[in-house]
């Protein structure tokens, strides 16, 4: 997801990942990082990441992301949908706007 919003994957290979609200969201950041960026290579890493389960089919998950030499936060919320989850929510930080519309 993280490879998506930043143009470095297509947001095709979210498809069957994420409910079609969740994908366009992603598009419109991708389609707006790559206006601004290009398609700049970062490093990215998972610096934490928290995990509730409000329901046993659901999980709501906060992120702490190292991209490049900033740092970001994320939540979203899993669906068990047969035997694979479905993002079915996305919430970006404020430092993701920036990231999108900077170097």
């Amino acid at each position: 997801m993280i490879q998506a919003l930043l143009g470095q994957r297509p947001v095709a290979q979210l498809n069957r990942w994420v409910v079609e609200d969740v994908l366009a969201a992603i598009s419109i950041c991708q389609r707006r990082r790559l206006r601004v960026n290009a398609r700049i290579a970062k490093s990215t890493a998972l610096r934490s990441i928290h995990i509730q389960h409000p329901d046993p089919e659901a999980a709501e998950v906060a992120a702490h992301v190292i991209i490049g030499k900033r740092s970001a936060a994320m939540a979203f919320r899993l669906e068990a949908l047969g035997d694979r989850w479905l993002c079915t929510a996305l919430d970006l930080g404020a430092e993701w706007s920036r990231m999108i519309g900077s170097n």
